[in-house]
C-alpha cells in the first residue's frame, strides 16, 4: 500500500511529455538515492486526521501531484535534483505518508 501511495505522489505519474520522458528515470534513481537501507533523507510529519478519508484524500493527493507536474519537470531538466526539486519531492513524499497514516487509523 505504501509504494502504491508513493506513485500516486509522484507527479511524473499523473501526466506524460517527451520532457517528462527524458528524464524520469533519472529523476525515480536520484530519489532512491537518497534512501538506503539504514538511512532515508525524507522525513514525515503527520498532520493529523483528515476529514476526508483515505479514499477522499488519497484523490487529493492525485491532485496535488498533478499540480506540481509542471513544475518539477521544468526544474529536473534544468538542474537535476535541485532544492526546488527535493521541496516538490519532500511535500509529495509527506503528502502520502499522512493518507497512509489515515488508512492504518481507519482499520
Amino acid at each position: 500500500m505504501g509504494h502504491l501511495l508513493g506513485d500516486v505522489a509522484q507527479p511524473m505519474h499523473t501526466d506524460q511529455t517527451a520532457a517528462e520522458e527524458s528524464i524520469h528515470s533519472s529523476y525515480e534513481s536520484a530519489v532512491d538515492s537518497r534512501c538506503t537501507a539504514n538511512v532515508c533523507r525524507y522525513r514525515a510529519r503527520n498532520d493529523g486526521p483528515d476529514g476526508e478519508g483515505p479514499f477522499g484524500r488519497t484523490i487529493l493527493l492525485a491532485e496535488k501531484a498533478h499540480d506540481a507536474y509542471s513544475a518539477l519537470v521544468r526544474s529536473y531538466r534544468r538542474g537535476g535534483y535541485t532544492s526546488r526539486v527535493d521541496t516538490i519531492t519532500r511535500r509529495q513524499l509527506n503528502r502520502a505518508a499522512n493518507v497512509m497514516a489515515d488508512l492504518i487509523r481507519s482499520m
